[in-house]
């Protein structure tokens, strides 16, 4: 008779969770051995360069938010140097500062220079400048500026690439110093960090010990692995929702990955705890498309977590589309509810619901008269098991479709990956120009081009609006915003255009996913002010102090913008003329 069994892939697993006693797995220090690893482009290029030997190295400087893998990358890139024995043992003794000799190589790395008191990590920066082997540090980029604000390093040429290097995005200030922000690190690239990662917990000989378990059959954790294992459209989809994650402008770290694949297979469950459900139990609420979107878990973890926030503002639950409404109430739409989904059956009140069979109160077995709440109750749930199972079956091939309300979505990626013709380009920032009118409260002029409204103009909201400048149409820009590279052309970071650049006239201005459709959307006469306040007070903002960069030629001269035509107004002897 089988019995029941421990995997201890799900054991660690749930040690990546957070708010679980046992959360000892997302810390890299903790690990005695690297569960899932991702060959990054930091990683690879940086160890490239060092066995070179070619460039002179003095300073690598490992930076970003805390989470993107630092440690990490400093035990890989031990391990690529030649360093034998327990790397666990060597990050915790020997990588403090001092001279460390890797196989050919002598070097000295720091796995965490937040730890130190700001002074003290000023003075061991400060000797880099004369030391003979290069020195590698991980730091946070806060505790990083209080650094080179002490005295040790306050004005000191060093201080200003260091600063340089992080205000201007470069990877390479001056000879010698590297230094990689790994906030321009991307996860959702394609076959990139994400995707590697999940794929290895996905990996057969990870589960091998599920398949003589008794609990087999109704293990939502072991359902949810050969699920995702035996489609990858479903790991396209979701990779490609993390990728509109990233261009919400959101910084996803690999340990708010790892957070969330954890919770993604498990539920927060372990084996223990599928071992003690009964039979009959609703199950529906571990299945990997519940979890995606942070089903279950606190709300105060989800608030605080920017990957889990932002997916949840994705869940299609929440996203009513008739077109895809009307396809899953028939046989070919609750077709995409693979037979061994956990979801496949819920349980709502005292029904139990077969969500591939037919939808209707009579096959419900719902009493119209008594039970009207709960038909509601069941026809919420079961719509949005159906449309989420709906967009991993066919999220992948979307590529054009509006994905959780984002009409534009398509364009902007276009824009990000160079792939609109001239004039498709052409008609995107006309319609971005409009956006930018429309955010000025100006009626559609006639003419081409953008026309900025005077600052004081704008407050009164009139009919008629003072122009401060006219920016052409052909000077109007919407550019990718490339990510770092270093000198010698390689690849240093796994980064491709995440945001736009919109320009005007020289000035600048990041345009993220949120952004773009708004101002996209104020175009089309359908934006919510109130909806996008933030991005209409900073785009506002910008068109203030394009406005204000410009010379006044002619004090005596205004243009007015009145019932769509611009009209010139010129003061001379006390007496005002119109052209």
């Amino acid at each position: 008779m089988p019995e029941m069994k421990i995997n201890r892939t799900v054991s660690r697993l749930h040690g990546y969770i957070p708010f679980n006693p046992s959360h000892a797995e997302i810390y890299e220090e903790h690990q005695h051995e690297s569960f899932v690893h991702a060959d990054t482009a930091a990683e690879v290029w940086l160890a490239e360069r060092l066995k070179a030997g070619e460039q002179p190295t003095s300073l690598v400087i490992l930076t970003g938010d805390a989470g993107h893998g630092k440690t990490h990358l400093v035990r890989h890139l031990l391990k690529r140097l030649g360093a034998p024995g327990n790397l666990t043992e060597l990050l915790q003794s020997q990588c403090k500062g001092q001279r460390l000799v890797v196989g050919e190589h002598t070097l000295a790395i720091h796995k965490d220079l937040s730890e130190m008191d700001p002074t003290e990590a000023a003075v061991l920066l400060r000797g880099t400048e004369t030391a003979k082997h290069p020195l590698i540090v991980c730091v946070n980029e806060g505790r990083l500026r209080a650094m080179l604000s002490s005295e040790a390093l306050r004005d000191s040429t060093l201080a200003t690439n260091i600063l340089r290097a992080l205000h201007e995005d470069i990877i390479e200030p001056a000879a010698g110093i590297v230094v990689l922000n790994l906030n321009w690190q991307m996860v959702s690239l394609s076959g990139g960090i994400m995707t590697t990662l999940l794929g290895q917990l996905l990996d057969g000989r990870k589960w091998r010990a599920c398949s003589g378990c008794a609990a087999a059959e109704r293990c939502p954790i072991f359902q949810n692995r050969m699920i995702l294992s035996e489609n990858s459209h479903r790991v396209e989809a979701i990779r490609r929702l993390y990728e509109i994650v990233e261009q919400l402008g959101e910084v996803v770290t690999i340990r708010q990955v790892m957070i969330h694949l954890a919770w993604l297979l498990t539920g927060n469950l372990v084996c223990k705890d599928v071992h003690q459900q009964k039979r009959g139990t609703d199950r529906s609420k571990f299945s990997h498309t519940s979890s995606l979107f942070g089903d279950q878990a606190p709300e105060h973890f989800i608030r605080s977590h920017g990957l889990f926030s932002r997916l949840r503002r994705l869940d299609p639950a929440w996203s009513a589309s008739r077109e895809i409404d009307d396809l899953l109430v028939t046989e070919e739409g609750r077709a995409c509810i693979p037979e061994n989904a956990p979801d496949r059956i819920h349980i709502t009140k005292r029904h139990k619901i077969d969500l591939r069979d037919e939808l209707s109160p009579a096959s419900l077995d719902i009493d119209a008269k008594n039970h009207l709440e709960h038909e509601a109750l069941i026809l919420e749930r079961s719509f949005a098991i159906l449309r989420r199972n709906h967009l991993l079956s066919h999220g992948h091939a979307q590529a054009q479709l509006p994905i959780a309300g984002f009409e534009y979505i398509g364009d902007f990626q276009d824009l990000l990956r160079g792939k609109l013709r001239k004039l498709a380009k052409k008609k995107v920032i006309s319609r971005v120009i409009e956006g930018l009118h429309r955010l000025q409260y100006l009626p559609r002029p006639d003419g081409n081009g953008l026309y900025i409204v005077d600052p004081v103009s704008l407050r009164a909201r009139s009919p008629t609006a003072v122009i401060a400048m006219q920016v052409p149409a052909k000077e109007v820009g919407l550019d990718p915003e490339e990510p770092p590279t270093p000198e010698d052309g390689g690849v240093a970071l796994d980064a491709t255009p995440r945001r736009l650049w919109l320009t005007l006239s020289g000035s600048r201005l990041s345009l993220n996913l949120w952004s773009f459709e708004f101002l996209c959307r104020c175009g089309s006469g359908l934006a919510s002010r109130m909806f996008f306040a933030r991005e209409a007070r900073r785009i506002s903002n910008f068109l203030l102090k394009v406005a204000q960069s410009e010379e006044q030629t002619n004090p005596d001269t205004a243009r007015v913008l009145f019932e769509g035509r611009v009209i010139s107004l010129t003061v001379a002897d006390g007496v005002v003329s119109c052209d």
